[in-house]
């Protein structure tokens, strides 16, 4: 029995029935790797390894004497192709180049060419009331690191949080570390499967995103989006609302999504930014297993740990590195403004090393550094402080910049949001905003760098241990990292389905906009976070005192 949605030329089906042939779906080979033309309209081009996943899908229909493909990624284009002889050609270019050599998508065909038996999940039931919490992924949201940084969940089939779940038990279930989740939760691209929530980037109309699932399923006759069935329309932001406010504080254009996901402590599911992967990605291995450790177990490596004061550089104090100056102006540490901070840092005798792109930037009479170490970490670890220096100091917005900084086992320098002390311990680093003025911190700085003992006592949380309120603190934020995004909305939704069952036949769509009052829309203030009529949302989470 062949465990995926396979079938084709002389197929079987789930059920071992004879399959009529429709021509067309099969296993074919490209110039790119391999394509994989499924009986239910879909397509998926498989790379030599799953590894090296191409990420292209698409859905194929038949046009009088042609096949026309039309692909997920970049805008929708279509390809068009003629048949004959088990050969589906184009006349130039397309995403995949001519097919080539169709065969019968077997369990035995796919073992010797892709080395699994199957490329698309199993059945899922939609009236199963022990199936996973199934999440679509939006092609929108695949561009986002946070969220879909693991082939497997990105460019593959999908994935799930336990072996087997949803996929093939012969030894190619796509579970993967990062999905690890106390509820049963699969992240998939397959619009014939059910669908509890619709997950894009971004705050996408969720028009956009059923219309897409609509079309796709009128291939196969399957059921089309309604108001009575439409999913959640779950959207990820991870950008402050300088960048985002023209959708944002738009209430037309908020009422068209159910579930927000951003850095706000008031959205429906918060997320931070504390992540490894920014320290663990620059060979993009994602086999790497340092970036699904634990941040309390990544500490103790040896490159984490906090460099010996002898190695320190002895001309340069603190060192900050700087990629654009782009940005608002309306910001006391705004964009344009950290240059300024810098060089007041400078001019009050603190010798600092500045580094990066600098680009668009003004940097006055300060010069620029060379970027002497192979990655940032290395660099960091240099010096002993790091300026950690935000784009903007909007309310809750703490992101990678103070986290690496801390992983790398260096003490950060914090310029941003005024709430930090609510995601990190205030004695693992050293907020500026405590400091009347930049010649204060400077000559702080300057003691600290010259009294070891003193510099030490803001590594001492590290090893308290995991019953101290440093520790407690630092798990708070990292299990609500958009590493375990996925989870957390798996989660809320497995939370609410006795609810929603109490309700009969409300979809998942409308009960979240009801339950979560989101009519009146929701929009983005920032400093109040998500507010509704002018009234900040109420915190839908218990956020540990600041320590």
């Amino acid at each position: 029995e062949e465990p995926g949605r396979g079938g084709g030329v002389g197929s079987e089906s789930l059920e071992g029935t004879p399959r009529e042939d429709d021509g067309v779906s099969g296993l074919y080979a490209s110039d790119i790797g391999h394509v994989v033309i499924h009986p239910d309209h879909g397509v998926d081009v498989i790379r030599p390894s799953l590894k090296e996943n191409s990420g292209v899908r698409g859905t194929w229909e038949k046009k009088g004497d042609r096949i026309a493909i039309t692909w997920n990624k970049h805008g929708g284009p279509t390809d068009s192709f003629t048949m004959s002889n088990g050969q589906l050609h184009i006349g130039r270019g397309g995403e995949v180049g001519s097919l080539k050599n169709r065969k019968p998508l077997s369990s035995k065909n796919l073992l010797e060419n892709l080395g699994m038996q199957s490329v698309r999940m199993k059945t899922v039931k939609e009236n199963d009331k022990d199936r996973p919490v199934m999440l679509y992924l939006g092609k929108c949201c695949e561009s986002h690191w946070e969220m879909s940084y693991v082939p497997y969940c990105r460019d593959g089939p999908g994935c799930a949080s336990h072996p087997s779940i949803a996929f093939g038990d012969h030894g190619d279930d796509l579970y993967h570390p990062m999905m690890q989740c106390p509820v049963k939760c699969v992240v998939h691209h397959d619009p014939l499967m059910p669908i509890d929530a619709v997950l894009t980037g971004g705050y996408v109309s969720r028009d956009d995103y059923y219309n897409d699932i609509s079309r796709k399923r009128r291939l196969n006759q399957g059921e089309e989006v309604t108001q009575k069935n439409r999913p959640i329309a779950a959207s990820m932001c991870l950008e402050p609302y300088w960048r985002t406010r023209p959708r944002a504080t738009n209430p037309r254009e908020m009422k068209m999504v159910d579930m927000l996901l951003t850095t706000n402590l008031n959205a429906d599911i918060w997320l931070s930014r504390f992540s490894l992967l920014r320290l663990e990605t620059d060979s993009y291995d994602w086999n790497n297993g340092k970036m699904w450790m634990h941040w309390s177990e990544y500490i103790t490596l040896p490159e984490n740990q906090p460099p010996k004061w002898a190695t320190f550089d002895s001309d340069y104090v603190i060192s900050v590195v700087i990629g654009h100056c782009d940005g608002p102006n309306g910001y006391p540490f705004g964009y344009p403004n950290r240059l300024h901070y810098i060089n007041a840092l400078s001019d009050a005798g603190l010798p600092v090393y500045l580094t990066g792109h600098l680009r668009r930037c003004n940097s006055g009479n300060r010069n620029k550094q060379r970027f002497w170490a192979s990655n940032k970490r290395e660099l960091m670890r240099k010096y002993k402080f790091h300026l950690a220096l935000e784009n903007c100091d909007e309310k809750d917005w703490v992101t990678e910049k103070l986290y690496q900084t801390l992983m790398a086992g260096i003490v950060p320098v914090y310029v941003g949001c005024d709430n930090v002390n609510q995601f990190i311990p205030k004695n693992a680093f050293i907020r500026a905003r405590d400091f009347s003025e930049p010649k204060k911190l400077a000559d702080y700085l300057k003691y600290l760098a010259g009294n070891e003992t003193a510099y030490n006592e803001y590594h001492a949380w590290r090893t308290n241990g995991p019953s101290s309120p440093e520790w407690k603190h630092m798990n708070w934020t990292f299990d609500r990292s958009t590493a375990n995004g996925f989870c957390q909305v798996c989660q809320n939704i497995h939370a609410h389905r006795e609810k929603k069952a109490q309700q009969g036949e409300t979809s998942w769509g409308e009960y979240w906009t009801h339950a979560k009052n989101k009519l009146p829309a929701w929009t983005l203030d920032p400093q109040r976070g998500w507010v509704q009529e002018g009234k900040p949302v109420p915190i839908d989470l218990e956020v540990p005192a600041a320590v």
